[in-house]
């Protein structure tokens, strides 16, 4: 397998929790896991944060991402608990050794907050007048 290859049977981005649900299952599989590590950890970025950021726009659909959160908060499902958390943590850490865990939520988190603000969420909002928080 090269690097970069994409392991059998991952298909990303991920577009419904049940395909979360389904990588979870697939991430019980310690071969598997390390070849998602593998291949996310290619990704490449220039920071931390350039690179959790790329991982999880490849991983997580934007439809998904709206319907998430970092702890599960205000009714949204909780990436926090998720064995995709770890896979991510790991695969940033291939590239960036001394990677802390503060600093690779702290991204996460600040991608997920964002999450309705992308394909054009935010102009949506703001040209029909309305801003719901």
């Amino acid at each position: 397998m090269t690097p970069a290859a994409i392991p059998d049977g991952l298909v990303l981005p991920l577009n419904s929790a049940e395909e979360i649900n389904e990588l979870e299952e697939g991430l019980m599989d310690k071969e598997f896991r390390s070849k998602v590590i593998q291949h996310l950890s290619c990704i490449g970025g220039d920071s931390v944060s350039s690179l959790v950021r790329r991982i999880l726009r490849r991983v997580i659909s934007s439809e998904v991402a709206v319907k998430y959160n970092f702890s599960g908060a205000k009714g949204k499902n909780s990436f926090h608990t998720l064995q995709l958390r770890g896979v991510l943590i790991a695969a940033v850490r291939r590239t960036f050794s001394t990677a802390s865990e503060a600093d690779i939520d702290g991204v996460t988190r600040k991608f997920f907050s964002n999450a309705r603000d992308r394909d054009g969420g935010r102009a949506r909002r703001t040209s029909s007048g309305t801003h719901d928080n």
